[in-house]
């Protein structure tokens, strides 16, 4: 995790912001996303050694390797993958990691492509802490998907910005829905897309733990 100094200037913060158990594995699919709708987002790797016997010269070392799964709390970062369920315990030798709410509940799930295997499908089974959203956005004079809009959520404290993208991670596409995390908030005040061809739009007053669909306005 490289921090922005301003300037031009990045830092090295990993280990302060605690993702040192991130060093030795070798990260291929790496997402950041709200696991538990509390309203930041969380790290998810998906990890593989690229030498299937880097063991014989590298002890401690394996090519199949866990998954890491770390919760944020407070801007830092919590190793949370050993309570996170028997499909983080299996070593894989992973690839790609795409996320999507396959099952429509409201809890972000993951595919994990593997070397040599079939993709493995991650229900997320957690005990849900928030409240969330998802956009669907059509677009009109921009794209299908409404690729590249930017939404901003209100509720208490500080907006949350997100953009509508498929970006997921390496040799990997995400669902095009954008999935925000609410926390304890039970409504939206204000919702505000910014469409790619710079329309802009304000919902007010908006349900939450909904998939909503939001249409680009025609026209100039």
């Amino acid at each position: 995790m490289y921090e922005n100094r301003g300037g031009g200037l990045f830092e090295d913060v990993s280990q302060q912001i605690g993702l040192s158990s991130g060093f030795l594995p070798l990260g291929f699919g790496t997402k950041m996303y709200d696991i538990d709708n509390d309203g930041d987002l969380d790290i998810h790797v998906t990890n593989g050694h690229v030498i299937d016997n880097v063991a014989l010269y590298q002890p401690g070392v394996a090519y199949d390797q866990k998954d890491l799964l770390y919760e944020n709390v407070g801007g830092r970062f919590k190793d949370i993958t050993a309570g996170a369920g028997p499909a983080l315990q299996s070593p894989r030798v992973g690839r790609s990691l795409a996320v999507a709410d396959f099952d429509n509940d409201g809890n972000l799930d993951a595919v994990i492509s593997s070397v040599g295997r079939p993709a493995v499908l991650l229900r997320n089974r957690g005990a849900r802490k928030g409240n969330w959203i998802q956009i669907r956005a059509p677009g009109a004079g921009s794209n299908t998907f409404g690729l590249g809009a930017t939404v901003v959520v209100q509720t208490t404290g500080q907006p949350q910005v997100r953009e509508i993208n498929n970006a997921a991670s390496y040799l990997s596409s995400s669902d095009t829905r954008l999935h925000i995390g609410l926390g304890e908030a039970t409504l939206i005040p204000q919702l505000e897309i910014s469409w790619p061809g710079g329309r802009r739009q304000i919902l007010q007053d908006v349900a939450v733990n909904q998939v909503l669909v939001v249409r680009e306005p025609e026209g100039k």
